[in-house]
């Protein structure tokens, strides 16, 4: 009875393991696609890719250099992060062999772009941490920029943690050091010195403006940790580790379950999923990116390759530069292989993207593995035309009356407020933004955490805010109450929503059209605000969803451009 509930109990550990095959959801392509679409970008990512024998590139390497020999000018090269094994760059006068073993992992890479074309960029890892930390990095940083002749390829720089990198008019990559959040800041004395961000809360506001200002852009989020994995650091391990936990040559059951369950159940290691502070770090970006339909995450950390999809993000894992791994296909995976290999992501003119995964062969030949569109093409609005024929002037409210309808009850606890105001319709003047000010044109959403915004910019490129006077009450949980979880839409037409929406009752709608007149009089510079009702149109259609058919306010962004006005000084 004993060997059959053995055998039985090998048998379930087997099956749910994870495995370096490949894997594929069902209807997955595992052929490749061929495409028509014109190439706008194309980036190649690899990580993970710091070890090679000495004086010669590694399989996954040798493979990466062919494909950049043939790439065209209009692309980027992302070493995704540790970059350096066992442990970054040491100072040469400390430990001059291990110097020569960190400098060899990097010459390796560093050799796959000597007849590349487009642009090359590193981010770093843990590993590029280990030795000495910041001076580690720095010292990573100087030596890539000396090779390369070029001090800007190393992101982001000084040890700070978040750096965009504009490498395209159609994709932008913002380049992260995720360890910068996970280390124990403590352990390093010289913590933030060179940056301006100086606390993990200004990392997440810089963050999430660059997501929001570049909402219209493919955005590449290149970070060392994925979001996203079923790999070891997200707690899916191998037979082999279950036997071998410590990676000896005398296997170790049961104990090595024990060490895999507690790795995995308790998060005690920073790198992996299951960490507090990794899955504090996760869950904001996350967040953070569902402002975007453009976000694509591009990671090493595992030794594999995978494409995943969860909560609206494409994760594309391409952690198999020099080591393999084991993965399981679950949740929102769509592939993910063992294999050493890279990947690659085309950017097309019409906004839509793909990505290929390839892989090393027993052999050192390149295998085709995987491909998928990440993003669609972006919405054709030229067939929405508007009618521009407005009245001169519309009567609207901010809120209807029976959203301010409250009971006797309700106003002993909360009081009388503006509710009234809010409700009476005023007439307000209409207006064809593509006459306004020389000619408007919704450029993005603006990031504010109460009102919905639009940013203006007309033919001189001065640029102007539209904001509804009507604030949202989603908008401001999402940003203050719910920063590791998206809720946009989950109030809708709740309690919650309501009473918060009230909240905002407290303070008079129009004041702000005042403020000018009053300025004057003591001398004061200000802004101009301008109250329209403003009809869905032709200036706003690629953002006629959230915007239009309602009363707006309208004023100058103060740094940009506005100089020359009175009340501007």
């Amino acid at each position: 009875m004993h060997k059959y509930y053995y055998s039985l109990l090998l048998l379930l550990i087997i099956t749910s393991c994870a495995t370096h095959k490949s894997k594929y959801a069902p209807l997955e392509n595992v052929n490749d696609v061929p495409t028509t679409k014109m190439v706008s970008h194309t980036i190649y990512l690899i990580g993970d890719a710091g070890l090679s024998p000495p004086n010669e590139m590694n399989p996954a390497l040798k493979l990466f250099k062919k494909r950049l020999d043939n790439a065209e000018s209009n692309s980027t090269a992302i070493f995704l992060g540790d970059n350096i094994y066992p442990a970054g760059m040491p100072d040469k006068k400390d430990d001059k062999e291990a110097y020569q073993a960190a400098k060899n992992n990097l010459d390796a890479q560093l050799n796959t772009l000597e007849d590349f074309s487009g642009k090359p960029i590193f981010i770093p890892g843990n590993h590029d941490w280990y030795t000495d930390g910041l001076n580690g990095l720095e010292r990573q940083q100087d030596y890539i920029g000396k090779k390369l002749d070029n001090k800007k390829v190393f992101f982001p720089q000084d040890g700070c943690p978040i750096q965009k990198v504009d490498v395209s008019d159609d994709v932008v990559v913002i380049a992260l050091d995720t360890e910068w959040y996970l280390t124990n800041w403590d352990k390093h004395p010289r913590m933030n010195d060179e940056c301006e961000i100086k606390d993990r809360e200004k990392f997440f506001e810089e963050l999430e403006g660059l997501i929001k200002k570049n909402a219209n852009t493919t955005t590449i989020l290149a970070l060392h940790h994925p979001m996203f994995s079923y790999g070891p650091h997200g707690g899916q391990f191998s037979v082999k580790k279950h036997l071998y936990p410590s990676g000896g040559k005398f296997p170790l059951p049961g104990i090595g379950n024990l060490v895999n369950f507690l790795r995995k159940t308790t998060g005690a290691s920073p790198e992996d999923l299951q960490n507090k502070r990794y899955q504090e770090l996760r869950n904001r970006i996350v967040t953070l990116a569902q402002n975007s339909e453009k976000v694509i995450f591009a990671s090493g950390h595992e030794h594999t390759l995978q494409y995943i999809v969860e909560e609206n993000t494409p994760q594309i894992v391409s952690g198999a530069g020099a080591k393999e791994g084991a993965t399981r296909l679950l949740n929102g995976s769509r592939f993910s292989t063992g294999q050493m290999g890279y990947a690659t992501l085309e950017i097309y003119t019409d906004g839509s993207s793909r990505v290929r995964f390839y892989g090393v062969t027993v052999d050192g030949t390149e295998e085709f593995l995987y491909t998928s569109e990440v993003l669609a093409a972006k919405r054709d609005n030229k067939l929405a035309v508007y009618d521009t024929n407005f009245p001169p002037e519309v009567k609207a409210s901010i809120y209807t009356n029976e959203e301010v309808d409250k009971s006797w009850f309700f106003k002993s606890i909360w009081g009388e407020r503006y509710r009234d105001v809010y409700a009476v319709k005023v007439a307000a003047p209409t207006v064809d933004l593509d006459t306004l000010f020389g000619g408007l044109k919704a450029v993005r959403k603006g990031g504010g955490h109460q009102s919905k915004s639009l940013r203006l910019v007309n033919k001189e490129g001065k640029e102007y805010v539209m904001r509804a006077l009507r604030k949202s009450a989603e908008i401001y949980l999402q940003s203050m109450a719910f920063k590791e979880q998206y809720v946009v839409g989950e109030f809708e037409d709740t309690f919650t929503e309501s009473l918060l929406e009230d909240f905002y009752t407290g303070s008079h709608p129009y004041a702000p059209f005042t403020i000018g007149e009053l300025s004057d009089a003591v001398g004061i510079y200000h802004t101009n605000p301008k109250l329209y009702y403003i009809p869905k149109q032709n200036a706003i259609k690629d953002f006629d969803d959230d915007f239009g058919d309602e009363l707006y306010m309208i004023e100058e962004r103060t740094d940009s451009g506005h100089g020359d006005l009175k009340s501007f000084g």
